[in-house]
This record gives structure tokens, C-alpha cells and sequence, in this order.
């Protein structure tokens, strides 16, 4: 099904996800700030904005020049540097002060412009802290005080200051009806971003054991044979190289019945723990089965893979196994080779796992190249 990305979307450029969403938010906010503009020049058509064409054209052209500004400072990213990179809290303040001064400037039907307060509150509904939104409310209602406070000592002429106080207790009550419905808001949020937290942990836990061998901590079959895919599909699109070491433990049954299976695990745990110190950090190690390992070399060749095979089987043979149970010496036989293109990852186990049961027939603790 193809997807709905909405109007502004296909405005915008291809920027990282996260940013995308804080620009098209911004778009919609211009989508009011726009519509605030249409209605500003109607009440200038009817001659009740006070402002000449000329003085008009340069206050709507430094307002739109701020939020084009805006625009440009989310876009190449100056805006990550803040705690809010959404900047909503400027956006808002900001907002607020243009439609007060336009209100400001408004001879009559100032409560038409005032409507516009309550677009710029819901921009900041779902992003805001309830300190933060209640403050934002603060400052829309002394700025508009400050607004009647103007009017009255230096235009008395464009005031009546009974209409104006009902209009400002209305504006007050309104406000503060809002913020008790962004609170409530602002709690469903929480709940269900408490509630979303709470199932990405969950996933990220249930998909962590999926593919974690409970036994040792390292990485599961399942998880192998998904990188396998993944190097395989590299390989395939370009020159790209990988090799494939399968290890297992000489006579580790003998050790099962000898000792125990609780010896056994020991082995396997204590194995995973050196060879997990001495791998490189690109190297991908699991447990393949059993006491079989496999190891996926990324940008290695055969030689390559071969030095890595023999460092592991000499770190192991010598390696000191005295705390799980003294004089417990323990060996390794690997089998090594390299992917070749267009190869399916059966052939390409079915040739390793051939080297590994070489490397056994020839006396085992000893690295075969297949």
C-alpha cells in the first residue's frame, strides 16, 4: 500500500527523519501564520489596521523573514544544539508577539486576532512541559494586557475599556481552560510515551534473548545465520570479500562424561570469554550448536582468516583452564575458508564444516583451510 505522507511532506527535502518531522511541524505552523496574514490584511482593506500599505508590507515582510528565518536554522541543523530541538518555546514567544503587536494595531474587532493565540497554544500542546506551556499562557495574557495598557494611555481613541476588560477576562479564562486541557493532554502523552518506552524495551529484550545464547552470552545460531545473510547479499553486490571459521572443542564429550555437564558448561563459558577478548571488534562470533562455534570475518581472505584460526586455536591450547578444575588442558580444531560470489550459504557451510572434519581426522587441535 503506498504510503500517505501528507501535504507539506512532499515540501520538504530529504533531511534526517527527526528533523523532518520538527520542519513539517514548523510548515503547519506557517499554515496559521499565514492565515493570521490574510486576516491582518483584511482588517487593513476595511481601515481598521492602522498602518499605511507601505508600513504594512514591511511589517509582514520582517515577520515572514524571521520565520523563513526559523526555517532555514532547523534545516542545516542549528537547531540540534538546544535542549528543544523542536525550539518550540521561541516559536511560540515569537508567535505570540506578532499577533499582540497586530492586535496592537488593530482599531477594532481585536478579538477576531485573538483567536489566533489558541492556534499558536495547540503548536505547543504535545511538546511542552506543563511549567513551560503555563508560562507561554503567562506571557500571551500580560502581553495582551500590556496591549490594552498602551492602547489606553496613548490611543484612548481605539479603546473602550469595558468591552476591553470582558474581552481580557474572557481571553484570561479561556487561556487558563486551555491549560487545564493541555495538562490533560500533556498526561495522555506521558502515559502513552511511558507506555511506548515500556514496549520498545520489551521488544528490544525479547529480540536481545532471540538471538543470545542463554549458556554462554554470545551471539546465537538464529543471529549468525542472519549475518551470514547480510555478508552474503555484500558480496554479492560488489567486490566485497568475507571468510567463515567454524570451531570445536576437542573431546568435549570426554569432558561431559568424565566431569560432568556442569564442568561442561564451565568450558563452553570460560572458551566464549577468551576468545571474545582477543576478536576484533568488526568480527562476528556465535554458537553454532553444541560445542561448535562459527566466526564471520568481514574484509578478510583466506590468509587472513587462516592467521586469525591459528591465533585462536594457540590462545586456547595454551590457555589455563586451572579454575574450573586443575591440570584441565583444553584443544580446538577449526575449519576455515572464504566466501566465494554467487556462493549459497549451505555450499559455503558445507565447505567449512568439511574443513573442520579434516582438521579432526588429521589429529584434531589443528586449523585445515577448505
Amino acid at each position: 500500500m503506498k504510503e500517505n505522507k501528507g501535504f507539506f511532506t512532499t515540501l520538504l527535502p530529504n533531511v534526517d527523519k527527526k528533523q523532518g518531522i520538527r520542519l513539517r511541524r514548523l510548515l503547519y505552523a506557517f499554515y496559521g501564520g499565514v492565515i493570521h496574514t490574510i486576516a491582518c490584511l483584511l482588517l487593513w482593506v476595511d481601515n481598521v489596521f492602522r498602518v499605511s500599505g507601505q508600513e504594512f508590507a514591511l511589517l509582514f515582510s520582517t515577520i515572514w523573514l524571521v520565520n523563513i528565518c526559523f526555517y532555514f536554522f532547523i534545516r542545516i541543523g542549528w537547531n540540534l544544539r538546544f535542549s528543544d530541538p523542536s525550539l518550540t518555546v521561541p516559536l511560540m514567544i515569537w508567535g505570540i508577539s506578532c499577533l499582540m503587536y497586530t492586535v496592537f494595531l488593530t482599531t477594532e474587532l481585536r478579538a477576531m486576532l485573538l483567536m489566533f493565540q489558541f492556534f499558536v497554544l495547540f503548536f505547543g500542546t504535545f511538546h511542552l512541559s506543563m511549567k513551560a506551556f503555563l508560562m507561554v499562557i503567562l506571557y500571551g495574557i500580560f502581553s495582551y494586557l500590556g496591549v490594552i495598557y498602551t492602547l489606553h494611555e496613548y490611543y484612548p481613541m481605539y479603546i473602550d475599556m469595558r468591552e476591553e476588560w470582558i474581552s481580557f477576562s474572557s481571553f484570561s479564562l479561556v487561556s487558563f481552560a486551555y491549560a487545564i486541557i493541555g495538562y490533560e493532554m500533556l498526561s495522555i502523552r506521558e502515559y502513552l510515551q511511558s507506555k511506548n518506552e515500556k514496549l520498545s524495551s520489551a521488544l528490544q529484550y525479547i529480540e536481545s534473548i532471540s538471538i543470545t545464547d542463554e549458556l554462554t552470552g554470545i551471539k546465537n545460531r538464529r543471529y549468525i545465520m542472519g549475518v551470514l545473510e547480510e555478508q552474503t547479499r555484500m558480496g554479492e553486490r560488489r567486490d566485497y570479500i568475507f571468510s567463515v571459521i567454524i570451531l570445536d572443542i576437542d573431546f568435549f564429550k570426554n569432558i561431559n562424561d568424565s566431569y560432568g555437564h556442569k564442568i561442561g558448561d564451565k568450558v563452553l563459558i570460560e572458551l566464549c570469554n577468551k576468545i571474545t577478548e582477543t576478536m576484533r571488534k568488526i568480527d562476528y562470533f556465535a554458537r553454532y550448536g553444541g560445542e561448535e562455534f562459527l566466526f564471520v570475518l568481514p574484509f578478510s581472505n583466506e590468509e587472513q582468516a587462516l592467521q586469525g584460526a591459528e591465533r585462536i586455536r594457540s590462545l586456547i591450547e595454551g590457555a589455563n583452564f586451572d579454575s574450573i578444575l586443575p591440570g584441565l588442558k583444553v584443544t580446538v580444531s577449526l575449519g576455515v575458508t572464504q566466501y566465494h560470489q554467487h556462493e549459497e550459504i549451505p555450499s559455503l557451510l558445507e565447505r567449512v564444516d568439511k574443513a573442520l572434519y579434516r582438521a579432526k581426522e588429521q589429529g584434531r587441535n589443528q586449523v585445515v583451510v577448505g
